[in-house]
């Protein structure tokens, strides 16, 4: 079987690292967030981070497309080892092909659904430094081509309505899924493996989420919205 890479693409605010989370524990997956790693590769700090920083990135990445993509593959940040690749939070259709044909595998690139007026509320109440300021991050993200990789997108996850609330201090959560969530998730698992012959079911999305946040110490509570 060739092996596979999976792009989660989206909006700010919709839920792509959630999805992410789903496969973290699953032992033919590696998982990655975009951000992490080419941060990583550049030396940056997240936490030292500004919409102007992030502003001169864009305007390298214009003049290569390939800048970013470069850097991560030369630190050999992608261990490339299992059958599947998953990546969340490039933002256009150059670095997809880049890191396909870097790490020599096809691609699938997979997009979130959602409500806009909900992305809103969630961005404002998650107050990351470029939440902030949605409508600059927003037009940057049309400069690099965000919108026009969301269209390449063969399948796409409802993630309006799902609700997760984390307490870092209190190693609390409480993770609120939808039906039309946990289909289109396993739509996405039945794809990339077709013959699966484990009995997987809406509440079997629910237990491999409490499960994932479990291994990381939270008192999970889970359920469903509708």
């Amino acid at each position: 079987m060739q092996k596979k890479i999976i792009f989660i693409v989206g909006f700010p605010g919709t839920k792509k690292s959630f999805i992410r989370h789903f496969f973290d524990t699953q032992i033919n997956f590696e998982t990655y967030k975009w951000s992490n790693l080419f941060l990583n590769a550049l030396n940056l700090d997240k936490k030292n981070l500004t919409l102007d920083n992030v502003e001169k990135l864009i305007t390298k990445e214009l003049e290569n497309p390939f800048y970013l993509c470069e850097a991560v593959i030369a630190k050999k940040l992608i261990k490339n080892i299992k059958e599947f690749i998953l990546i969340d939070g490039v933002k256009n259709i150059s670095q997809v092909d880049y890191l396909s044909q870097s790490l020599k595998r096809r691609y699938l690139i997979v997009r979130t659904a959602h409500n806009e007026k909900k992305r809103l509320k969630s961005v404002s109440a998650r107050g990351q430094f470029d939440d902030l300021e949605d409508n600059r991050r927003m037009s940057q993200l049309k400069k690099l081509g965000l919108g026009e990789l969301l269209k390449q997108a063969k399948l796409a996850i409802d993630t309006t309505n799902v609700s997760v609330n984390i307490e870092e201090n209190n190693k609390k959560a409480k993770i609120l899924f939808t039906h039309k969530f946990c289909s289109d998730l396993l739509q996405l698992v039945d794809a990339l493996i077709p013959n699966n012959k484990k009995s997987i079911n809406h509440d079997s999305v629910l237990v491999n989420y409490k499960k994932e946040f479990s291994a990381k110490g939270f008192d999970v509570k889970t359920g469903y919205t509708d």
